[in-house]
Order: C-alpha cells, then structure tokens, then sequence
C-alpha cells in the first residue's frame, strides 16, 4: 500500500457495535478506508482476476440508458443499473455469468456497509436503504493491451487517469488497486490486493450535515477494475426536493459525454447550464476581489481595461475568463458591474465604491437572482434557450453606446459654440495664466501625485502584511524539515486561500514567500535548481518570530 489510508481489520473486531465505532471515528477524517480480512474474500478476488480474462462483447452496444458496453480509444466500460424502485428501465442486461456473480456478492457487502455508514454519521435517519429499496451501479473497466510499463517499473506519468466520485452513498472495489485519493492536495496512490476499498459519496456527505466530506478519487483506465456504487431508490428525494434519478443522470450524462449528446440532449443542455451557472457565481466573486485589490493599488482609478485584470481572474478561477464571460454576469444582472468602451475602443469595467464597500452582499445577491434566473431557464418550454446564456449586450452593441454618446456630447458642445459665437453667452474670455501661475500648479500636481504615491505604498505595505501573515501560517502547519517547491507552495497558498475575503494571486505569493525567505533566512533557505526550479526548506517556524521581526 502507498498511502496511509487507514485499514479497518474485521479479524480484531468482535461485534457491530464496535465497528461502528470504528467507522465512526474513520468518517469524521476521511472518505475513503480499506476492509481487511473480509470473510471468503480470497474466493470474491479470484473472480475478480478470472474476470479480467473475459473481454467484454461489443455487439452489447450502448445507449441513452447508460447500461452496456462502451467501448472509448481501446479502453471499454462495461456497465449495469439496477433499481428495485423500477425507475430506470435499462436497455441491456447482463449476461455475464461472472459478473453477475460479483455484483450479487458486492450489492451485499454495500448495502450493510451504507447502514453503518449512515448510522455513523446521521443523527437523522431520513434515508432508508435495502435489498428491495435500493439503487446499484455496477461498472467494470477493460482495456486488451495492458499497462505500457516495463515488469517491476510504474510511470503514473504514463497512465490515464479519470476522476470518480459516487452521487449516492458509496462506492464498493473489490480489489484495492489502481486508485488515487487527495489528501493534503497531493494524489496518493493504493495498491493493496488483499484489501476491498469503501469510498463514500456526496448523498452520504450531504446527509451529515458537515459531519463528513468526501471528494473525488482517481481511476486508472486500464486496471480492470470493478466497482459497485449504491444509492437509495432513485425515487428517493433528498433535502433539496431534487429525486436521486435527476442526481444519478447528471452523473451519467458527465462520465459519458458523447452518449448523453447522442441520446439525451435536452438534458445534457440543462446540466451545462448548470455547471455555467456555478463557474459564473464563482466568478463573480473572484472578480470582485480581483477589482478591490486593484482600487487598494491603485485609489485614483475609476475605470480599469478588462486586458490588465483577465490574466489575473483567470489565474484565481483556474481556466481562461475571457470578456465574454463576465458580458454574461451583466446580462443576467445588469447591477453586476459597468462595462464600456474606452475612446481606444477597449473594454473597461467601474471600480464603484459600492463594489468595494458591499462586494460580499453583492456576491450574495447575485446568487439568488441567477438561481432565480436558471429556475426560469429550467422549467422553460424552449428546450434550445436552455442550452446556453445568450449575451443580451454583445459586444458591438457597447460600441455604439458608446459612439451615440459621443455624438450627443459632440452636438452639445457645437451648439454652446454656435450660441458664444452670436454673442448670447457673456462670458469674458480666458486670460492666460503667467509663468509663475504655471510653475504653481505644476507643484501641486506633483505634491498631490507623491501624497497618492505615498498612500498607495503605504495601502501596498498593509496589504502585504496581511497576507505575509496568513502565508506564514499555512507554512507553520507544513511539516518542516522538507523540501518544497515553489510551484507546490503557490498552489497550495492560492487555493487556501481562494474562498478568503481577499484571495491572492500566484505572483503575490512568490513575493511573499521570497520576503519572508529573507527576514527568515537563519531558518528558512531557497535552493536555485537547473531549470529555474526554487526549492524551499525551513526549521520549525513560529509564529511569535514573525511578528518580531515585522516589528523590527
């Protein structure tokens, strides 16, 4: 085994009680745990391995049902659903005698191991489960050729990978192998064959209440593997009022995007505009960040090119944010923010004192008039407006905003001239300043430009304090001793502190961590590798220390 993903050893275990007791305090910690010494498993893994002689049948095909054989870049899937609620009708069976063999052994196991699970982490019981009221998904990976790896050598470099994680309570692998878990935002890799893997689901997490969390796990395509995930009846509704079809559809339709296409497109259209309308909440958010922390460096400007800040959105949000992204928060609440043209024709966006002042509450509203927005869209008749959020202001219609304005302003200014001209205005004419007028205000101008530069250094400086404070803290909870890279540190840094009020960007972190290496550098060393690669190691760090020297 690779990991310490914590083993429950049935042989020291005398009764349930205990074992609940057991799985209990593994819940409260982590999502996934290996069972060992379970009864007749040499007998369960020796199916397993007999399986992986089998290949799967092509001509079974696969369909909208998500049941059959899919076959995908030579690596195939072979995979059945099964309610006892009658709510999904499949279109294949399986008639794999061995298979079916496994899938009855496993359903077993699953289904008193979901008991537990659930009696472990809820205090309410408000999910039943059981041989006649459950739902069972049972898949198993194949691929003709095996790994492309020397005997005895491993490359995970090499291998392809998919994420899974179970929309219903968990997730049952006979065979510990060929898995990756997240823990402390690194992937680590189980191999134990002596072992079955539980992995719990987000049904599980969700009926806790915060009690227990689960995130994805890794799956090695080519391991032939079997799994077998179970789920209350998909007539099951859970607390959002959503049933447990709906929740296992979109499941389906994200493993199998090609199929869902195919076979179900109103529904694939409903569930993009479903991840559209998360990444644009979140979004929302980044960018307000992004434009506080551009005000605090910069107080004098209002209107700030959306070229200088997109680099820095996309960074937070982790994928590219172009323009058109953010048109869509304003057509669906113009109160969003103020985009407009510049007289270069570039974009900008307002940095209101609003923005600044109210940006958590204004995330939150935002929240709900898009949720409100997306209920609109999904009980709507036009199953076509479902399949995206149409940009009700493109792009050449801000530009001629634009333009008309300037031509109303233009029209305006000739008419005052017209009118001067006749001699109705009475204004006196402009003296012109003398020499010593000039020099006058040109010492303003540049008193008050070194008072703003001063102010925004000194915003600059707190800034930095902060943030050299809460870096600091997630480096104390690192082990010391050890070797990191800048790169690991970055990420780990940013994603701490993504949902903070101000989250930080990669460049931010390389300074900090760089100022911090030198007011610590009697315990703390940067090592330059070739490449360009900085590697960082330090003492144990307190956090007194810090602050004394900050205080120097």
């Amino acid at each position: 085994m690779g990991s310490c993903v914590p083993v429950v050893d049935l042989d020291g275990i005398s009764n349930e009680k205990e074992l609940l007791e057991i799985v209990k305090r593994t819940l409260l910690a982590y999502d996934t745990f290996l069972l060992r010494n379970y009864a007749n498993y040499d007998t369960l893994r020796d199916w397993v391995e007999q399986l992986t002689e089998i290949q799967p049948e092509k001509e079974v095909g696969f369909d909208g049902t998500f049941t059959g054989v899919f076959y995908d870049k030579g690596f195939a899937k072979e995979q059945y659903i099964c309610d006892s609620g009658s709510n999904w009708v499949a279109s294949a069976r399986c008639d794999n005698e061995l298979l079916a063999r496994i899938r009855s052994r496993l359903k077993k196991l699953s289904l008193y191991f979901a008991e537990l699970c659930l009696d472990a982490v809820s205090l309410e019981k408000k999910c039943t489960i059981g041989e006649n009221d459950c739902c069972t998904v049972m898949t198993r990976y194949y691929t003709a050729s095996g790994s492309a790896v020397l005997p005895n050598l491993t490359f995970d470099y090499l291998r392809e990978y998919e994420l899974y994680q179970p929309s219903g309570l968990l997730a049952l692998f006979p065979v510990a192998s060929g898995i990756q878990y997240l823990r402390h935002d690194s992937w680590n890799t189980i191999e134990d064959e002596d072992c079955l893997l539980i992995h719990t689901g987000d049904l599980l997490a969700r009926l806790s209440k915060g009690a227990h969390t689960s995130s994805p796990i890794r799956i090695v395509k080519d391991s032939k593997m079997v799994r077998l995930e179970i789920s209350p009846s998909l007539g099951y509704i859970n607390e959002s009022g959503v049933r447990q079809l709906e929740v296992l559809l979109d499941q389906q339709i994200s493993a199998f995007p090609e199929v869902a296409e195919k076979f179900r497109p109103a529904e694939t259209g409903r569930l993009k505009l479903k991840e559209t309308v998360k990444f644009l909440k979140t979004l929302y958010r980044i960018t307000i960040s992004v434009l506080t922390l551009h005000k605090m460096n910069h107080p004098s400007v209002h209107f700030v090119e959306l070229d200088l800040v997109l680099p820095q959105i996309s960074n937070m949000a982790k994928r590219k944010v172009t323009e058109m992204d953010l048109l869509k928060i304003t057509s669906i609440w113009e109160l969003a923010y103020v985009i407009r043209r510049n007289a270069e024709g570039v974009l900008e966006v307002e940095i209101k004192p609003s923005l600044l002042q109210k940006g958590k509450e204004m995330a939150v509203h935002f929240n709900k008039v898009i949720d409100k927005w997306l209920d609109g869209r999904l009980q709507s008749q036009d199953e076509q407006s479902q399949l995206d959020i149409s940009i009700e202001r493109p792009l050449h219609d801000i530009a001629n905003r634009r333009e008309d304005a300037i031509r109303v302003r233009s029209k305006s200014s000739f008419s005052h001239t017209a009118i001067s001209l006749k001699g109705v205005s009475k204004r006196p004419a402009k003296t012109e300043p003398n020499t010593k007028q000039l020099l006058d205000r040109i010492r303003t101008k540049e008193r008050k430009a070194a008072e703003l530069l001063n102010a925004r250094e000194l915003e600059w400086k707190k800034y930095l304090k902060v943030k050299m404070k809460q870096i600091f803290r997630i480096l104390v909870a690192l082990e010391p001793k050890k070797p990191y890279t800048l790169t690991y540190l970055t990420s780990l840094i940013v994603d701490s502190l993504l949902d903070s009020s101000n989250p930080i960007g990669t460049k931010e972190v390389e300074t900090i961590i760089d100022q911090l290496q030198v007011i610590l550098s009697d315990v703390m060393i940067v090592l330059n590798m070739n490449g360009g690669l900085k590697v960082y190691k330090w003492n144990r760090l307190h956090n007194e220390e810090l602050r004394k020297r900050l205080e120097d």
